[in-house]
């Protein structure tokens, strides 16, 4: 076969290339989209969020760019998955993020998740869900980000909400003091944990004494509590007052 045979026979392959590829693409345009797991956004407008203008109306294109390039500061949303059902469609699935606590103004509870960002307000505090106490803020508005003067503060109070979390332990209020030491509430049971780098050691201890020491009531003091000293003492004089 000449050369200028074989040149031919490329300029048709590549022409065939291409008319399949518009082929393909004017086929797979996006028309159908299922969205589940939203509490706090509109369909379309949590679709609108992740782009599906131009290029990324095609199926497969939207599909690649949320696989490759996934956004990740949507507000109240941790992650979300794309998957291709058909050419034609796709299905996202959104998980929320969780509350891991909520403070009190004026008689209502703010619920805020990991991002600070407030999810609700709610006449009574939510089953599960901690107070925290001892927290300055600016305001406190649904849907916006909690603005805590001490920013430090609030990485406290994910570590400890996860730990908790982590370990099940049904905590009513987390406060801080004017020192920014950590004091937990559990109904008359009252658990100093003081000011540390980090808190599980403590809350791993916790877990093992919590359900006993909440019958007996009083005040556990975790806050010298390490690897190299292990002593617990429960103090079963009345609940103290809760530090300022």
């Amino acid at each position: 076969m000449n050369n200028a045979r074989i040149g031919k026979l490329n300029i048709v392959l590549f022409i065939l290339i291409i008319v399949l590829s518009i082929g393909i693409v004017a086929s797979t345009g996006l028309y159908n989209v299922s969205i589940r797991g939203l509490t706090r956004y509109d369909p379309s407008e949590f679709y609108d969020m992740l782009g599906h203008e131009g290029i990324f109306s095609n199926t497969l294109a939207f599909w690649i760019k949320n696989k490759i390039d996934k956004k990740e500061d949507i507000p109240f949303v941790d992650t979300y998955t794309v998957t291709l059902i058909d050419k034609n469609t796709v299905a996202i699935r959104v998980y929320e993020n969780d509350v891991v606590g909520c403070i009190e103004v004026m008689g209502s509870y703010f619920c805020f998740d990991k991002d600070g960002f407030i999810t609700e307000s709610t006449a009574t505090r939510p089953d599960g869900v901690p107070a925290v106490t001892g927290l300055e803020f600016d305001e406190a508005v649904v849907f916006k980000q909690l603005n805590i003067q001490k920013q430090s503060l609030f990485e406290v109070v994910l570590s400890v909400t996860k730990l908790l979390k982590k370990y099940g332990i049904p905590i009513e209020e987390i406060n801080f003091n004017s020192f920014n030491e950590v004091t937990l509430y559990m109904g008359d049971l009252e658990i100093l944990l003081g000011k540390k780098k980090e808190y599980d050691t403590a809350l791993s201890a916790l877990d093992g004494v919590y359900e006993k020491a909440a019958e007996i009531g009083g005040t556990l003091d975790l806050r010298n509590y390490s690897e190299e000293n292990t002593d617990i003492v429960l103090k079963t004089s009345p609940k103290k007052e809760k530090n300022p």
